[in-house]
């Protein structure tokens, strides 16, 4: 029986999506890389790669939402100069959501363990990302970063796991210094992606209802909770942590392919 089926949501793979959803949620509010775990773990609970990645889209909203809320005194702080950039991260997605749509079910799941590979080399690479950004920043790198933006956006509104990274890295790019302000506006510049091809996903039946309700419930309680942490958390071992769950989900899903 599909998951897409109500009677194939039992309490174990309800318990096993809500734990994937907290600990995803704490990981996006502190920096990104939640979906390394939501993502494979509704591959092997039986939904199909495509609906997975639209499933998963849904249930990492709240707690990006809900990480924003956390912070929004760093938000508030934040220069105001980045809401214009709403408007490519919307773009970007509608974009990316639409690419979704067309890419055949057959090779999306081909495609699952590469993009795992690459969201888990993201986050094997935030630091040197991060001082990249601080090393090459310029006054004309805002042109630039924005295009940057928009492209994030088309990955994000695709697939979108390390999209957090990338866009930490961007605003670091275009000058950003404040590691919590940074935050606190990636979460609600991915809150704007999520959206809009969240909106394409529910018109087009995509969502797998029973999964995405309890992961976005377990992903706003740990967006919540992972938005406090990211004032005071060390995140070396917390980075240490996934990139090796990441490996291991890559070489899984390689050596043994979800149908």
């Amino acid at each position: 029986m599909l998951a897409t089926d109500m009677q194939a949501w039992n309490a174990t793979r309800l318990l096993t999506a809500l734990a994937a959803g907290l600990a995803a949620g704490i990981m996006n509010a502190v920096g990104g890389g939640g979906s390394i775990l939501t993502f494979p773990a509704l591959l092997w609970l039986g939904v199909p790669g495509k609906l997975a990645s639209a499933t998963n889209s849904f249930a990492v909203w709240p707690g990006t939402m809900t990480g924003a809320w956390g912070l929004r005194r760093e938000i508030r702080e934040a220069p105001q100069r980045w809401w214009p950039w709403l408007f490519a991260a919307l773009g970007g997605s509608a974009l990316g959501a639409w690419l979704l749509l067309l890419t055949r079910a057959r090779w999306f799941i081909r495609l699952a363990p590469l993009l795992v590979m690459a969201a888990t080399l993201l986050l094997a690479l935030q630091p040197a990302l991060a001082r990249f950004a601080r090393q090459t920043h310029r006054r004309g790198h805002l042109r630039a970063g924005v295009f940057f933006l928009a492209a994030i956006a088309v990955y994000g509104g695709y697939f979108g796991a390390g999209m957090g990274i990338l866009l930490l890295a961007d605003l670091g790019f275009m000058g950003w210094s404040d590691l919590r302000a940074n935050i606190g506006v990636k979460n609600l510049l991915a809150l704007a992606i999520k959206s809009i091809a969240i909106v394409l996903y529910i018109a087009r039946h995509m969502i797998v209802w029973p999964a995405a309700l309890v992961l976005a419930a377990g992903t706003a309680l740990g967006g919540w909770g992972g938005a406090h942490l990211a004032r005071r958390l060390p995140q070396a071992w917390l980075r240490r942590a996934l990139i090796a769950i990441g490996i291991l989900i890559t070489l899984k899903l390689l050596l043994d392919p979800v149908r």
